[in-house]
């Protein structure tokens, strides 16, 4: 049973990931074509809002998350960024380096992060640390 529940958490984060990409793709969409703003402001915007719906939605969706929404999304911002910085640094030297294409390269960077996100989510961001006196049942 505890397998089957995992899978399904794997599976809910994963159509999270999918919703923030649309909304990070569908804002920039809008706003270079309907607003003709720079493109790269109009990733960053996208990226922005993308984080705001991830976040959203990995709190309520994937994880229940039971802790301070405000702690939550600190330590959630904290490991976006890191993220953020690893892929940036990684695909750099990947691809300064030679070693293969830029796609390839950013798509198994991607998984790499992907599958680091889910454990830091569900065990350092959205984690429930039950604490003395809390009779819930989690």
């Amino acid at each position: 049973m505890c397998q089957i529940v995992e899978v399904a958490v794997i599976y809910r984060y994963v159509l999270c990931g999918i919703a923030s990409l649309a909304v990070h793709l569908l804002v920039l969409l809008v706003l270079i074509e309907w607003f003709n703003l720079m493109a790269i402001l109009a990733t960053t915007v996208g990226f922005v809002s993308a984080v705001v719906v991830n976040f959203t939605l990995q709190s309520i969706f994937v994880f229940d998350s039971r802790s301070a929404i405000a702690n939550s999304f600190i330590k959630y911002l904290f490991v976006t960024t890191i993220s953020f910085s690893a892929n940036i640094l990684l695909f750099g030297i990947w691809v300064s380096e030679g070693m293969s294409s830029p796609l390839v390269a950013q798509s198994i960077i991607s998984l790499l992060i992907f599958l680091i996100n889910f454990f830091l989510g569900k065990y350092f961001v959205f984690a429930y640390v039950k604490r003395v006196g809390d009779d819930s049942n989690i």
